[in-house]
C-alpha cells in the first residue's frame, strides 16, 4: 500500500499520508481473502476432486504457507473453520470502518506488474510474472485483488501511467463501504487532472490478424 488520501486535506486539495496503514497484518487479509475465495469456489468440484483436494490438504506441511497450500486448504474447509475465517473477515471489516473514520480513500497498485501475457493451460499454482528482474509466484497478486473484496468494499481501477514498453499501469483506488461513488469520482478527477486511458500498441500478428479480417 503506497498513499493514502486524508479528511485532513485543506480546501481545494487533498493530504497525502504515505505512512498510513488499516489495522491489520497484510499477510492475514492475503491468507483470509484466499480461503475464503477457495471455499467458494469448491462448489464446482466433484465428490472425487474434493475427495482428492482434502487428502492433499491433509498431507501439507503446517508450515506451508504456499498458495498452493492455501488453494487446498480454503478448497476443503470444515463449516467450523469457515465461521472461524468470517470471523477474521469481521475484523478486517472493522479495522477498515476505523480506517476510514480518517481517510477518504487508500491508493494501491493493481497487481504487481503491468500487463503480462496470458498463461494458457498452467495451472494457477504453477504460475509466475517477472517483477524487479524475478520471477514470482504470479497468486501473489491476490493480495491487492482481496485487499477491498474480502472486506466487502469497493474498488475503482484508473490508469495513471505505462510501463518502458507502452503498456497500461493501473491505480487501485479504495474507498469505504458504500463509497463507490467517491472512488469512481477520483478516478475520474485523476482521468482530467493526470492521466486519460490511451490503448496500448499493439502487437504486429495482432495488427496483422486485424487487416486480414
Amino acid at each position: 500500500m503506497s498513499v493514502l488520501a486524508s479528511r485532513d486535506a485543506g480546501p481545494g486539495g487533498a493530504r497525502l499520508a504515505e505512512d498510513a496503514r488499516p489495522g491489520f497484518a497484510s499477510r492475514d487479509c492475503y491468507e483470509t481473502y484466499v480461503h475464503l475465495l477457495r471455499a467458494a469456489t469448491s462448489a464446482r468440484h466433484s465428490q472425487a476432486e474434493f475427495a482428492a483436494n482434502t487428502a492433499a490438504a491433509a498431507a501439507l506441511s503446517p508450515e506451508d504457507r504456499s498458495y498452493r497450500a492455501l488453494l487446498r486448504r480454503g478448497n476443503t474447509l470444515s463449516h467450523r473453520e469457515w465461521l472461524g475465517f468470517q470471523q477474521r473477515r469481521q475484523d478486517l471489516i472493522a479495522a477498515w470502518r476505523a480506517f476510514f473514520d480518517r481517510y477518504d480513500v487508500l491508493l494501491c497498485p493493481v497487481a504487481s506488474t503491468a500487463a503480462f501475457p496470458m498463461f494458457g493451460d498452467v495451472p494457477k499454482y504453477a504460475r509466475s510474472v517477472v517483477v524487479d528482474g524475478e520471477d514470482r509466484p504470479s497468486a501473489n497478486d491476490y493480495f491487492w485483488l482481496g485487499l477491498a473484496s474480502a472486506a466487502y468494499l469497493p474498488s475503482t481501477t484508473a490508469p495513471i501511467a505505462r510501463s518502458s514498453a507502452g503498456l497500461p499501469i493501473g491505480l487501485q483506488i479504495i474507498g469505504p463501504a458504500g463509497g463507490d461513488r467517491t472512488c469512481i469520482g477520483l478516478a475520474g478527477v485523476l482521468e482530467q487532472s493526470h492521466y486519460a486511458f490511451r490503448p496500448p500498441p499493439r502487437p504486429p500478428a495482432f495488427r496483422a490478424r486485424i487487416s486480414q479480417a
